[in-house]
């Protein structure tokens, strides 16, 4: 458990792992991290920290690492997007995690991508 003040940098204690794990294991295999909310406004707040630490500093904007928010507030061309193209890190909330859990047309965004393992010759 953490506590700390408000704009103390808690949400790092957890984003720093979850894009460490990603940088190790590879981008673009789908959700690796699921951040959930209770209220849209801390979503749209990280998603935007995010976007600072994760984007700027890359020539095209887009560092190695993708993200999304998917709290319903999208407009419906923005969600086909995530959906044809899941993030490496979803930021959502309660209502739409239920809905996620749920809707066969969110099924991309919980499946599973399981990576093949090959020996490596010694």
């Amino acid at each position: 458990m953490l506590t700390t003040g408000t704009g103390s940098g808690k949400s790092l204690a957890y984003i720093v792992p979850a894009v460490d794990h990603i940088l190790r294991r590879g981008s673009g295999q789908g959700v690796r991290a699921l951040v959930v909310y209770p209220m849209n406004a801390l979503a749209n707040s990280q998603f935007n920290e995010l976007r600072k630490f994760l984007c700027h500093g890359y020539p095209d904007g887009r560092g190695p690492v993708t993200f999304a928010a998917y709290t319903g507030q999208e407009r419906e061309e923005a969600r086909q997007r995530i959906l044809e193209n899941p993030p490496d890190i979803l930021l959502t909330n309660y209502v739409m995690l239920e809905l996620i859990l749920t809707r066969p047309i969110e099924k991309p965004l919980i499946r599973a991508r399981a990576r093949a393992t090959v020996p490596r010759p010694r």
